[in-house]
């Protein structure tokens, strides 16, 4: 289907002859001979070509376009669809000078998706109207080539805004429109494509490593964590995670594998790779779903619980980390400390007394703004006018989530084990409160201590990870609370 916007005569096909009239209604009507061709030079039988006139389609008559018809020829042209995957107000620089922008993608309702780019004023009028997952029409704005190096969408164009273009809500609940857009490609088929090309994948993960740290060509050096994902197909592959990835993917798997639970990992825009054969790589744009809520999902969910994916061989437990068949028995705290020195990762149980909580600094402000189907959850600071600034998000928020980050001392009969960190579950488990609520009940040091003490002396039998870190030089060993159990009647009688 065409639909034509608007049209111009560029130039005459044919020249005029004389000064041409158009033919008179009695010579049209009249019964003249078909075959009397004897007018001589009666220029009145010439008709006139009509003097050509821009058409111009009046805006409230465009019909949205789909995605896929879009093309670097249209000058006015709307399309619907739903907001997905946009990123923070970033800054450039180049030889023409220094600016901001920000990107995001866009689908309709045909699994239709194109990328969309908003540079300095532009930028600055419409990052605060697009808000992910929402639903919006997009009139006009300069269509080009999208760029390899930086768009890995499935569509060879990309969409400028500029100052002509508009954005408005589509009030139509649309559930047609997805919320995930993916082009999945199956965990056995990967060797098959391109090294350096890009793809979907959606898998189990089974096991997440701890990181390392590598040496770049500049000599510098960066960390990584890689994970393993399984498909239906029966097959896995290594993930490697890198960047922004490595630590908030990361830490949210770490959190699902504890429970334990086999979360499914959706990954758009992923890198193949060569290393140690066939491998994927996170780029800065590659975008991940946890749990998403997509029919691959469930039926990954559903196989994995037909095939009991709850026991991990040796082997892959000395190089990942994952929920073990079971856990080590009730160790001590010195056997702990040892542990450190001997292995990259661990788990074990423990029962301890907690000696000390640090209620000085029990919790952090969290960005309480959603992206995608998850909370941002990064720590904002606050600014001099009342509100809290969150630096991914680039967003000045007025409330902000109460998340723990506590710490505590532990001890048994023999040893001491300090700085033990529990995170906002854990935490929540010890304190019996949600950090939100804590942080009211603390009003002054004398209620702060009185419920610090409520807690200190008792015995709980904890779940940790135990680990070893290396930053700049210095290993320690850090332990994290993943659950505890309160034992009853276990005060300490001081």
């Amino acid at each position: 289907t065409v639909l034509v916007s608007e049209m111009e005569v560029v130039t005459e096909t044919h020249p005029k002859i004389g000064a041409p009239t158009l033919v008179p209604t009695h010579v049209i009507r009249g019964k003249q001979s078909t075959t009397d061709t004897n007018h001589g030079d009666d220029k009145s039988l010439v008709p006139q070509t009509p003097p050509q006139k821009k058409v111009v389609l009046p805006a409230n008559s465009r019909l949205p376009l789909k995605i896929s018809a879009l093309n670097t020829t249209l000058r006015t042209w709307s399309i619907e669809g739903r907001a997905l995957g946009k990123t923070s107000l970033k800054e450039y620089a180049n030889a023409n000078g220094t600016g901001s922008y920000f990107t995001f993608d866009f689908v309709d309702d045909e699994g239709g998706e194109i990328r969309v780019t908003c540079f300095n004023e532009i930028a600055a009028k419409f990052f605060e109207e697009i808000e992910a997952g929402k639903l919006y029409t997009i009139a006009n704005g300069r269509i080009g080539n999208a760029k390899p190096g930086y768009n890995h969408l499935n569509n060879e164009f990309e969409i400028f805004l500029q100052a002509s273009s508009t954005i408005s809500p589509l009030l139509v609940n649309n559930a047609i429109i997805p919320l995930h857009n993916f082009h999945l490609t199956e965990i056995k088929d990967i060797p098959a494509k391109p090294v350096g090309s890009f793809i979907d994948v959606i898998g189990i993960v089974l096991a997440i490593s701890p990181c390392s740290t590598i040496r770049r060509r500049d000599s510098s050096e960066t960390i990584r964590r890689s994970l393993q994902l399984k498909d239906m197909s029966g097959f896995s592959v290594t993930v490697t995670l890198w960047g922004q990835h490595l630590q908030d993917l990361a830490q949210e798997l770490e959190e699902l594998l504890s429970i334990p639970q086999l979360p499914v990992l959706a990954l758009k825009v992923a890198r193949i790779s060569s290393f140690n054969g066939t491998s994927i790589d996170t780029v800065s744009s590659t975008k991940w779903f946890v749990n998403p809520q997509i029919p691959e999902s469930k039926m990954l969910q559903d196989w994995v619980a037909s095939e009991n994916y709850t026991v991990y061989t040796p082997s892959v437990m000395n190089k990942f980390l994952g929920p073990p068949q079971s856990l080590k028995p009730v160790a001590t705290i010195a056997e702990i400390l040892h542990m450190g020195n001997t292995v990259n990762n661990e788990w074990a149980t423990l029962t301890a007394t907690i000696t000390n909580i640090a209620m000085d600094n029990f919790y952090y402000m969290a960005c309480p703004l959603a992206i995608g189907e998850k909370k941002c959850r990064k720590k904002v600071k606050p600014t001099n006018n009342g509100s809290w600034f969150c630096v991914s998000c680039n967003s000045h928020v007025h409330q902000c989530d109460y998340r723990y980050a506590l710490c505590i001392d532990l001890q048994d009969g023999l040893g001491e084990l300090q700085s033990v960190t529990a995170f906002d579950t854990a935490a929540e488990a010890i304190m019996g409160v949600a950090a939100t609520d804590l942080q009211l009940l603390c009003i002054d040091d004398e209620a702060t201590t009185e419920i610090a003490n409520q807690i200190i002396g008792h015995d709980y039998k904890f779940t940790l990870s135990v680990k070893k870190e290396t930053f700049r030089g210095n290993t320690q060993l850090k332990c994290v609370v993943l659950d505890s159990v309160k034992l009853e009647d276990s005060k300490v009688v001081s």
